[in-house]
C-alpha cells in the first residue's frame, strides 16, 4: 500500500513543479506589464515635447 502511495506521489511531483513554474511566471509577467503602463505615460510625454513637422505634399 505504501509503494502505491509512493508512486502515485512521484507521478503527480512534476505536474505540480510545472504548474507553481507556469503560476510564478504569469505572476512575474504581470508585474511587468504593470510596471511597464505605470511607465509609458512618463515616457510618452517626454517624446511629445518637440513638435511634429507637417505633411509638405
Amino acid at each position: 500500500m505504501l509503494k502505491t502511495l509512493l508512486v502515485i506521489a512521484v507521478g503527480f511531483l512534476p505536474s505540480l513543479i510545472s504548474l507553481w513554474a507556469i503560476r510564478k511566471t504569469h505572476a512575474r509577467s504581470r508585474l511587468r506589464m504593470r510596471q511597464a503602463a505605470m511607465n509609458f505615460p512618463a515616457v510618452q510625454g517626454r517624446q511629445n515635447l518637440r513638435p511634429v513637422e507637417g505633411d509638405r505634399y
